[in-house]
């Protein structure tokens, strides 16, 4: 049955088809230091991102030369649709799935379409035909990802990352800060030693020398001011609570109490916002994947895998 297949159709599909589920489970494997909030170990995106370039080049050479029609959409289908074994099946995730499908028959098909109609051959009209709905399927698909490992609180590092905490306590504090008047905040200061500091600062400005100060009553100050943020900020603070984590629970009060009743929603919210913010991530990735696209032909006919000829084509059009 294989045999009667061109054996290069076959070879293109299944690389087609199978670089871009390892892709995907490298980004399955990847995507939980996005959902705990952490955006500082970009390196072990490299291999993803380079995942996804080779896998659009591969699905854009699929389009081009692989002409039996079966065999060109069968493999992208697989590739897409084994993806989703990765994530429990839910409502949502079944129509996305039934989406990615239809989005990949229909990038195959424009692509094809480009091809057998065009009068030359080129490489970026083709492409352009097809790759940015592939890429619009490969966001969906990693967005998919993403909310199969939120909650409601993981939701909340979507719009207040743990690691721009530090960002905004260093702008914020200190002689260059926007807030001079602050000693240099470090996250893992605890709310009672920032406290004190402070209290230190205001007894020194008014010539009070802290020793003077009897313990009891330095702790009724640093009680005092604590009550009030607690009241400012609307969280309960013992004191003992690093300053950054006392930070992302104010914010994050705050996020909770603009949705309100609509929190549970947080985790599709957030999944919107990380599908958006990565279909834009994948546009630098489509002209990388057409420039590798091209290069690769260019290897391919250098090799004689693929070889030039002139063909005759057959248009139908409406005539009077």
């Amino acid at each position: 049955m294989i045999s009667k297949y061109n054996p290069k159709e076959l070879v293109l599909g299944v690389l087609a088809a199978g670089i871009p589920v390892i892709t995907f489970w490298v980004w399955n494997k990847t995507l939980p230091l996005l959902t705990e909030g952490e955006y500082r170990d970009f390196v072990r995106f490299i291999l993803p991102v380079v995942g996804l370039v080779v896998s659009g080049s591969l699905f854009a050479l699929l389009g081009i030369f692989v002409r039996t029609r079966i065999l060109a959409y069968t493999f992208p289908i697989m590739g897409v649709g084994a993806s989703y074994l990765f994530i429990t099946a839910t409502l949502t995730v079944l129509g996305a799935y039934v989406a990615s499908i239809l989005l990949i028959v229909y990038a195959v098909y424009r692509m094809r379409q480009e091809f057998d109609y065009s009068l030359g051959f080129s490489v970026a009209k083709i492409v352009r035909a097809g790759l940015p709905v592939y890429f619009s399927v490969v966001a969906l698909i990693i967005s998919m990802f993403y909310f199969s490992g939120l909650n409601e609180e993981r939701a909340l590092s979507a719009f207040v990352p743990r690691s721009l905490i530090q960002f905004f306590l260093d702008r914020m504090s200190g002689g260059s800060g926007f807030f001079s008047d602050l000693p240099k905040v470090n996250a893992e200061t605890t709310v009672d030693d920032l406290l004190f500091v402070i209290a230190e600062r205001e007894l020194t400005k008014q010539g009070v020398p802290l020793a003077s100060i009897p313990k009891g009553e330095l702790a009724k100050i640093i009680l005092l001011e604590r009550n009030n943020l607690s009241k400012q900020f609307g969280i309960t603070l013992s004191g003992e609570e690093k300053i950054g984590e006392a930070f992302y629970s104010a914010i994050t009060e705050k996020i909770q109490s603009f949705f309100g009743p609509y929190r549970n929603f947080l985790p599709v919210a957030a999944a919107m916002v990380f599908f958006l913010a990565f279909k834009a991530f994948t546009w630098p990735l489509y002209f990388i994947s057409m420039l590798l696209t091209y290069v690769l032909i260019r290897c391919m006919v250098l090799v004689t895998i693929v070889r030039e000829e002139k063909v005759t084509i057959e248009v139908e059009k409406l005539v009077f």
